[in-house]
């Protein structure tokens, strides 16, 4: 992995720390860390899929999966096989089915290739999407900008947060740029803030859609919630 692209990975799990036991904080880092796992596999392969030099092995789903499981290996310093907290055990089999799922829907694009054809924030999104969707409204991961950095609109905090208070202070760190990770509870309701950095590969990808930023400046944040 490149050192841009090794940046990239590290911006992706900005605070993380590992969940330990059954409760709403916890778990919500875990989803942060299998996510931000699954997201540096992608970042591995930009150089390939950029150069439309990606190759049917190189996406093969077990060799993926494989791969996934030992970024989270390192990133958590132990064995996702090792968990036993059922609540944590179902996030990863969710996140691991999400993952299946998205990398089945683009396989056509990504071993087509070019640039920009499969970035790592478009797979993150994907995979948030599709996490939330099995795990029913247990949980809800997005990722969200200030207004004026946003590439997609559809991920504006308002259009991905729908609890009002959660939105407030939500906003209030985005308008910041606040670096710290963050899990807090409102009126019953856990979440989580992790911030990203902007990195090279990031900045060049923005500044080809029209946004101009620096490398190491607040690039948004993940958002993850907790109804339970």
């Amino acid at each position: 992995m490149s050192h841009a692209l090794k940046a990239l990975a590290f911006s992706l799990i900005f605070g993380v720390s590992v969940a330990t036991a059954n409760d709403a904080p916890n778990t919500l880092r875990e989803i942060n860390l299998t996510a931000s796992a699954a997201t540096a596999v992608i970042a591995g392969l930009q150089e390939k899929i950029n150069a439309g030099a990606a190759r049917p092995e190189d996406i093969d789903l077990n060799r993926l999966k494989g791969a996934y499981r030992a970024a989270y290996a390192r990133m958590a310093n132990k064995d996702m096989a090792g968990v036993e907290d059922a609540e944590l055990r179902r996030v990863h089999d969710a996140m691991d089915r999400a993952l299946g799922q998205v990398m089945e829907q683009f396989r056509a694009d990504i071993l087509k290739g070019g640039q920009d054809a499969f970035v790592p924030a478009f797979f993150r999104a994907q995979l948030f999407t599709r996490f939330n969707d099995l795990m029913g409204d247990r949980y809800r991961a997005v990722v969200t900008n200030r207004r004026q950095e946003l590439i997609n609109r559809d991920s504006a905090p308002e259009r991905v947060i729908e609890n009002a208070e959660i939105l407030k202070q939500i906003n209030e760190w985005l308008e910041r740029g606040h670096m710290q990770a963050e899990t807090r509870s409102i009126g019953g309701n856990s979440f989580g803030f992790w911030p990203m950095t902007i990195t090279e590969p990031c900045m060049v990808c923005h500044q080809r859609n029209g946004l101009q930023q620096r490398i190491g400046q607040f690039g948004g944040a993940t958002v993850i919630m907790s109804n339970r």
